[in-house]
């Protein structure tokens, strides 16, 4: 499998995000995080090329990012939690300031999509 990604990224347990929404939509799990973008897990599955708003919460603070869902598959059918979707979302601009501020001392990883 060729590798798509042009950016490290940034898995969940190294950032500092503490919650994200997606509007329309709804909070979402961080599975990674790039300059470029984010993929997330939802209970709900996101509409490929529809357009949506990534509110990414670091502490107090708050920073929305317009974004379009790239691709959206099933992830995971639990018993009792239900199916989980896992998507990739392409932010409208590079990031670069708070991905700056959430990679400092991190290591990257080129993880599977």
């Amino acid at each position: 499998m060729k590798e798509r990604r042009r950016e490290g990224r940034l898995a969940r347990e190294m950032l500092s995000v503490t919650q994200v929404t997606l509007r329309p939509g709804g909070p979402v799990e961080v599975v990674d995080l790039s300059p470029q973008g984010i993929q997330v897990e939802s209970a709900r599955p996101l509409r490929p090329g529809s357009r949506v708003l990534a509110r990414l919460a670091v502490g107090d603070q708050t920073m929305t990012v317009p974004a379009v869902v790239l691709r959206c598959a099933v992830w995971a059918v639990h018993p009792e939690e239900g199916v989980t979707y896992r998507a990739s979302l392409c932010f409208d601009e590079l990031c670069l300031p708070f991905w700056e501020e959430q990679s400092r001392g991190s290591s990257l990883t080129n993880a599977p999509p």
